[in-house]
């Protein structure tokens, strides 16, 4: 999709870095996506389809899309399901989050996602006149899949302290995912094993996996209050940058040296940072753009 996304490339990638500069935390969207791509050809074929489509969206509308914090913006409102995922911890304890830390959540994204949020750019930044309003709105789910009253949060105890990624799409989404057509799923809930590093991940779109589509984070990632105590990812940045994903943006850095992220917003960069919110220029001798 291209979108003017500054937000999600330049500031989230500040909760994709060093944690107390001993543990590289990861995004494994991009590492499924890869395998997926690898593994089923109808899933190559319809990112194939959504690219020359997202292009041609692109290149028609990107004059009303540009303008900051336009008055005009199209508004799309995104019911939102947050499927907690504990092993019968006490509600408020990770990762049985409390209802504050999933609004806060809620709160935060719709800060980013509207260029509300108070660490946006300022105007003297070079990058400021691309930063954009999306025009998404993200609530809670109003009401369930049987038009019955909700508070769109679902607790669930599976009986597990921690999840590896793989059992967990195989095991958790598919008995406890919402109808994709009607709710943004998303699952909060602890990583452990070989994942224990992950801080989030999310579907790309034309997954063929229709019984794992959403987002997933780590409890601990999640919102701005209660049990997000790591400074270091306490902004709510993971769950920004996974929809950011979901909504079909890949990482500024294209997952390769100077890769290609698809998007003509920003100039290509070398790599991922790996320290929070360095200051511009940051790599000045970078080997594809200073």
């Amino acid at each position: 999709m291209q979108m003017n996304f500054l937000l999600i490339g330049l500031i989230c990638l500040a909760n994709l870095s060093v944690d107390a500069q001993v543990l590289r935390r990861v995004c494994k969207s991009h590492i499924n996506h890869l395998k997926m791509m690898d593994q089923d050809p109808r899933y190559a074929n319809k990112r194939a389809a959504l690219e020359l489509l997202s292009i041609h969206d692109s290149s028609r509308n990107s004059s009303n899309r540009a303008e900051k914090k336009s008055t005009s913006l199209t508004i799309y409102q995104i019911p939102v399901v947050v499927h907690v995922i504990h092993n019968g911890e006490p509600e408020g304890t990770n990762p049985n989050i409390s209802q504050e830390q999933i609004h806060s959540a809620i709160s935060a994204l719709n800060q980013d996602f509207r260029s509300l949020n108070v660490d946006t750019l300022l105007p003297s930044h070079p990058f400021y006149s691309l930063q954009a309003d999306v025009g998404f709105e993200f609530a809670l789910a109003k009401l369930d899949t049987n038009d019955q009253a909700t508070s769109g949060i679902m607790r669930y105890q599976k009986g597990q302290d921690g999840w590896e990624t793989d059992n967990f799409d195989q095991q958790v989404k598919p008995n406890t995912i919402w109808d994709i057509n009607k709710y943004l799923n998303i699952w909060v809930t602890n990583f452990s094993g070989f994942d224990e590093s992950t801080l989030g991940y999310a579907t790309f779109p034309g997954s063929t996996l229709l019984d794992q589509v959403g987002v997933v984070v780590g409890a601990q990632y999640f919102g701005t209050s209660g049990g997000a105590i790591d400074p270091n990812f306490n902004k709510n940045r993971t769950l920004t940058h996974e929809i950011g994903h979901f909504f079909n943006l890949h990482h500024i850095w294209g997952d390769e040296t100077c890769g290609d992220d698809l998007v003509n917003d920003t100039p290509a960069q070398e790599g991922p940072n790996d320290s929070n919110c360095p200051s511009f220029p940051h790599n000045t001798s970078s080997s594809c753009n200073p």
